[in-house]
């Protein structure tokens, strides 16, 4: 009988707990048949993983990176890409995220990370905090022209669609020990993770 209340009270307690810490809303597919998470922040709906799609919606092979060209990392930290992969401003065919979702912008990151506290302590919160189902994958950067791969298991680097110049865009980082996400440019032949957000 003590065995049965036990159980009883465990099966209550995880519920409970799954209910008010899970904020995983879904998930959404890209056109590769990939399946990913998502989160809701705010008003906001995102992804709560890496991309790792290799197709645009037309079906052309987007040019991609797997860190230390192994397959694996793929599977486990999404893909790494230029900021020229993103297309921005082509048409719908050239989507790299699914269909009513689009690669985050500076403005999305703003937003987000003003929600969960600002950038000060965003990176607290994203990994140990209310929202870390957004689940911050340490994938580590791609540096093309010099062909070095960094990183790894440390920082991740994320791409925003905002350009800020002819040779470089707009991006966030924060590192696995970090409190704080950062909001930098960088040259736009480098290689980063990217999260996509559905449209409003």
């Amino acid at each position: 009988m003590r065995t049965v209340i036990l159980n009883i009270f465990l099966l209550i307690f995880f519920f409970a707990l799954g209910k008010f810490t899970c904020k995983s809303q879904s998930v959404v597919t890209d056109c590769d048949g990939i399946s990913y998470r998502t989160i809701k922040i705010g008003n906001q709906l995102w992804m709560a993983e890496n991309l790792n799609t290799i197709h645009y919606a037309n079906g052309e092979r987007i040019n991609s990176f797997c860190y230390d060209d192994d397959t694996t990392f793929c599977a486990k930290y999404g893909r790494l890409y230029n900021w020229d992969a993103l297309k921005v401003g082509a048409s719908s065919q050239y989507s790299i995220c699914p269909p009513n979702w689009h690669v985050s912008t500076d403005e999305d990151w703003y937003i987000m990370l003003e929600f969960v506290g600002g950038l000060n302590n965003a990176g607290s919160v994203l990994r140990r905090g209310e929202y870390a189902n957004f689940n911050l994958q340490c994938g580590g950067n791609y540096q093309t022209e010099l062909d070095i791969f960094s990183f790894i298991d440390r920082n991740t680097y994320f791409w925003t669609s905002t350009e800020f110049s002819s040779t470089a865009a707009w991006m966030r980082m924060t590192g696995a020990n970090m409190k704080n996400v950062n909001r930098s440019t960088a040259p736009k032949e480098y290689a980063f993770s990217i999260r996509c957000v559905k449209d409003l």
